[in-house]
């Protein structure tokens, strides 16, 4: 780890350490963003990544300062469990050289997703959280785009790599991520979210910023599946908007599919092969 980056986790992991509930939640966003998990260093056979330990220390809180307590668990925590415990036990059946690695990536969601249960348990925290990412998404995505402009990751300086990710003769961004796609990720999956407070005024002029952010961010990595999540939450706002109308829209696409699959030679299912030549 560069000195840069270790300045950044060790003042993440004091603001997740010593700040108040709400503001605890900024050091990890600013973790995350900036740091990643494309630098790690090996301890007793695991590798720990910037992302790992700000989870790891953020669930270490929320049990010291008691922020979340077991008479909390409702059935969406016990679903994940269940699913998590699940999924990991799969993969240590069928490859037991990665029970390590299962093991690892349990601890990871379990910390994580405990840590965000305890510091957010009202709306007006998950606002604020909204907020402290808007802030920390302007930096960011001028990164980006400096990337994208140049050539040459600024990240860099962080994690010490500098890979040129091209699709054709266009730059694929991918940040402090390991992957465009998971950068691009990122973005698609927030957009929904700002959209549906700009739909409810919540946060000022903040849901338009993380609007046109999250699109920058998705254009940036030019990756299918990112482009692919933002069109679907897209048309599911249209479609809310329109829920009076959802009936007649859902009959008229009905019919519509239906006098395609008499004009075209394959099923109606390759549409979605069509559709992948445009998004990659």
């Amino acid at each position: 780890m560069s000195e840069l980056s270790i300045t950044i986790l060790s003042t993440c992991i004091f603001i997740i350490l010593f700040a108040s509930r709400n503001y605890a939640i900024f050091g990890l966003i600013l973790g995350i963003l900036f740091l990643g998990d494309t630098t790690d260093f090996q301890l007793f056979g695991f590798n720990l990544y910037p992302s790992r330990i700000l989870s790891y220390i953020g669930f270490a809180r929320t049990l010291l300062r008691k922020e979340f307590a077991p008479s909390e668990i409702n059935k969406i925590d016990k679903a994940l469990f269940l699913l998590t415990f699940y999924t990991s036990l799969i993969v240590i059946l069928r490859s037991p050289e990665a029970t390590i690695s299962a093991v690892s990536r349990t601890l990871d969601t379990f910390c994580a997703y405990l840590f965000f249960r305890g510091l957010i348990k009202t709306h007006e925290d998950f606002y604020v959280f909204i907020k402290f990412l808007t802030i920390l998404l302007i930096p960011f995505t001028a990164l980006l785009a400096i990337e994208s402009i140049t050539h040459s990751n600024p990240f860099r300086f962080v994690n010490g790599e500098d890979r040129l990710w091209l699709r054709g003769d266009s730059i694929r961004c991918w940040g402090s991520f390991r992957h465009p796609s998971l950068l691009g990720s990122v973005g698609a999956s927030f957009f929904p979210i700002y959209a549906g407070l700009l739909l409810a005024k919540r946060n000022g002029n903040g849901p338009l910023i993380g609007i046109f952010s999250c699109v920058l961010v998705v254009i940036f990595t030019n990756s299918g599946g990112p482009v692919s999540v933002l069109f679907v939450g897209i048309v599911g706002w249209i479609l809310w908007l329109a829920t009076s109308n959802i009936r007649k829209i859902f009959r008229t696409a009905c019919i519509i599919l239906f006098l395609i699959s008499l004009a075209m030679k394959a099923p109606i299912w390759f549409l979605l092969a069509r559709i992948s030549n445009l998004t990659g």
